[in-house]
């Protein structure tokens, strides 16, 4: 085949493969739009802020993006056993029936690695008939390049339209003796899951490539 007619065979098996068309279908996941919570709902005390913002109160490293969403204080020295107040992120995303699609983000608790409480997050994804759900509570950090932690859910879509909560109950001060941590996350992302038929035009697409400049060396 002339190489050009491989060439243009890998890019069309590329352009109709969902692995190439398996784009972020939230809306401000790093919270970088004008105001940083366009395109969230949010309930409680939460605000979009950087780490350079955050940096001035004692936080120290890096993270790409810079800009995350924080949940604020929820509670006073919480006792054992106390009902805390929540925070909370949702979105709604249009989904396809049938389709399976995956989650993504990175979440962390801004506070004294000592003596701050562990981030308290609860996810979900709310279709018509199905909630699925899953938690993280990670330790706190002050060092923005060692404070996310990636976390992950899969769900089958149910519905035309699927909702995205967070719910972060991360207490404010930890208890006595405690200085308190506030969640923080960015890097949201849902994108539909490539079929097994989509991975081999991948491959296919990768080897006629590969082999095309081959030729081309030769």
């Amino acid at each position: 085949m002339h190489k050009f007619g491989a060439v243009g065979l890998v890019a069309a098996l590329l352009a109709v493969s969902p692995v190439a068309q398996a784009a972020n279908i939230v809306s401000n996941g790093d919270f970088s739009g004008t105001p940083g919570l366009v395109g969230w709902t949010a309930t409680g005390s939460v605000f979009a802020t950087n780490v350079g913002a955050t940096s001035s109160n004692g936080g120290t490293g890096s993270y790409t993006p810079s800009t995350f969403a924080e949940f604020g204080t929820v509670g006073s020295s919480p006792t054992i056993n106390q009902a805390l107040p929540s925070n909370s992120l949702s979105q709604s995303i249009s989904t396809v029936v049938g389709t399976n699609y995956v989650l993504t983000f990175v979440y962390g608790a801004f506070g004294d690695k000592l003596t701050g409480s562990n981030g308290m997050l609860t996810f979900s994804v709310v279709g018509v008939s199905h909630t699925t759900t899953s938690s993280a509570s990670p330790s706190p950090n002050t060092d923005f390049s060692k404070i996310f932690k990636s976390d992950t859910l899969f769900f089958t879509a149910d519905s035309a339209t699927t909702t995205l909560n967070f719910v972060d109950t991360t207490p404010g001060n930890g208890g006595p003796g405690s200085s308190g941590s506030n969640g923080v996350i960015t890097s949201i992302n849902v994108a539909n899951v490539p079929e097994p038929i989509s991975m081999t035009l991948m491959l296919t697409a990768i080897v006629g490539l590969g082999a095309v400049r081959l030729r081309k060396s030769a």
